[in-house]
């Protein structure tokens, strides 16, 4: 969970986490879902945690 939670505001993710923001911002004037920004996040914060899970685990 910490590496996720390090991953979401890193530099590499930060614009995506940006987005979805913003995407939700707009979501109580639009009928947009914000599902693909959502998934953009996710998986920039896979990718970041990918490199280093093996590290940490026992």
């Amino acid at each position: 969970d910490a590496l996720r939670k390090e991953a979401r505001v890193s530099h590499h993710c930060n614009p995506f986490l940006k987005k979805l923001e913003e995407c939700g911002d707009r979501q109580s004037r639009t009928k947009e879902s914000c599902e693909e920004e959502l998934i953009d996040l996710l998986g920039c914060v896979d990718h970041q945690v990918a490199k280093t899970i093996f590290s940490v685990l026992k």
